[in-house]
């Protein structure tokens, strides 16, 4: 699978991108979700809404082969 994820701007000096290409995977399991969903809680600290209520669902664990941008 491949992610790309940029900002542009007016200013072409200050835009940016990069893409992670990889092997995706679902993960519907409890474990492997809280697992995962930990991991979200902890980088992203800032948003508080991830530690009190978690999103539903499958979760996509991506194994990244190569970054570029």
């Amino acid at each position: 699978m491949a992610l790309l994820a940029d900002d542009y701007s007016e200013d072409w000096d200050t835009l940016w991108w990069v893409r992670v290409d990889g092997r995706a995977r679902i993960v519907e399991n409890c474990d492997g979700i809280e697992q995962q969903l930990d991991m979200l809680a902890e980088w992203y600290m800032q948003y508080m809404q991830y530690r009190q209520a978690r999103p539903a669902g499958p979760v996509i664990v991506i194994a990244v082969e190569r970054w570029s941008g």
